[in-house]
């Protein structure tokens, strides 16, 4: 016999009263990110208004002149602690990210390109993975590569993202700067990664509200229809839809006009 309508309504009081409070809205900081350098930043300057910090982790700094010799990690070969660093973000309340400046290291200057850097890639993501110390989220593999080929770029993400791997599954694995359009020398092609899906969490572009490149570098507002801001990064999502969909994409630098005197300023520079 059905229950009468009383009865139904008393039975779902029970529930009513012990659901779990809403999860609190989600605000701007939370995807909201700064890219800082190292031993410069100090988190507790912005804590208020970003969440994110992405750090340009120079490889230099851990490897020096031997690629050969592993990095003395927690401690770079010119000393700086990453365990202070790192784990002082983390402890400020920052999600951390770090780009792995491969372009301080150009390709002829490994000792063994493949090698080095995959036992490199192994080292840090033990280190500074989940699975280690716990201060990263993800790192990237270089951040604007233009002193690597294509070629030379695509043996090192390959050598140091399976490294990464071997070191702490965990860690989010990010290309460096890429493009769906004509690539420059401060981006790859995106294609470049197809064969390495399995080795790519995230893409990562950068965009600026610019209508010339070098060596003007001429600023505009985002919405100028003259300035491929957006566009840029449509066409990333929308090969990563067709080839990789589900898969992050991740603006890790964006920037519009800011007004700057240009007195004092000479060369190429002062057309800025």
């Amino acid at each position: 016999m059905p229950l009468p309508r009383l009865a139904c309504l008393a039975l779902g009081l029970p529930a009513l009263a012990f659901a779990a409070p809403p999860p609190p809205p989600v605000q701007l900081k939370d995807f909201l990110g700064l890219c800082g350098h190292t031993v410069q930043f100090k988190p507790e300057r912005y804590t208020e208004v970003v969440s994110v910090v992405r750090d340009y982790h120079p490889v230099e700094w851990d490897l020096a002149a031997d690629t050969a010799t592993p990095a003395p990690l927690p401690f770079a070969k010119n000393k700086v602690n990453w365990d202070y660093i790192y784990s002082g973000w983390k402890k400020a309340g920052m999600r951390v990210h770090a780009s792995l400046m491969i372009d301080s290291i150009p390709p002829a200057k490994w000792k063994n390109l493949e090698a080095d850097s995959r036992a490199y890639g192994k080292a840090f993501a033990q280190m500074a993975g989940p699975g280690g110390k716990n201060w990263l989220e993800a790192v990237e593999i270089g951040n604007e590569p233009g002193n690597y080929s294509d070629a030379d770029y695509t043996r090192a993400y390959d050598a140091m993202s399976k490294g990464i791997r071997e070191g702490d599954p965990k860690l989010k694995i990010a290309t460096c700067n890429v493009t769906a359009g004509k690539p420059s020398n401060y981006d790859k092609p995106i294609e470049l990664f197809r064969p390495f899906l399995d080795r790519v969490d995230i893409f990562t572009v950068h965009t600026y509200a610019q209508t010339d490149g070098w060596p003007t570098w001429h600023r505009t507002f985002p919405e100028d229809p003259a300035t491929p801001y957006l566009r840029d990064v449509r066409a990333v999502i929308a090969w990563r839809d067709t080839h990789a969909k589900g898969k992050p994409v991740w603006v890790t630098e964006f920037g519009w006009d800011a007004a700057t005197s240009l007195a004092g300023r000479k060369g190429d520079f002062a057309k800025w």
